[in-house]
């Protein structure tokens, strides 16, 4: 089975996603004097961001409404400058004032004020 590049991209990301989360969620519970922890972490945003910057039109909705979702995880209210930094990727997707809107809602969740988000 050959996938097409758009396909493989969306993988990518979503193994990002998947990593960023997994790893924020042991952030806790781990040693990481080693700063294996961190460099996992500042991996997966960097090439999130890089995925985001040059994403194919067909992706933007997934990409997005994946970002707005993982940013509204729990782990970042005790991290927040990585969701702070998972959200900056989103930027490149919000076409509209729906978007800026549903990406806004997050900047408090993530700074600790506890606000019921719309759904």
């Amino acid at each position: 089975m050959v996938l097409s590049f758009a396909k493989v991209i969306l993988q990518a990301f979503d193994i990002y996603i998947l990593v960023l989360l997994e790893t924020m969620k042991i952030i806790s519970h781990a040693d990481t004097s080693s700063g294996g922890v961190t460099d996992v972490v500042n991996g997966c945003l960097s090439e999130l961001g890089k995925l985001c910057k040059t994403a194919a039109e067909a992706n933007y909705k997934h990409f997005f409404d994946t970002i707005i979702k993982t940013s509204r995880n729990k782990v970042f209210t005790e991290w927040p400058e990585e969701g702070y930094r998972l959200l900056k990727s989103a930027v490149y997707f919000v076409s509209n004032e729906k978007q800026a809107q549903k990406a806004y809602e997050i900047f408090p969740v993530l700074a600790g004020i506890k606000r019921k988000l719309r759904k």
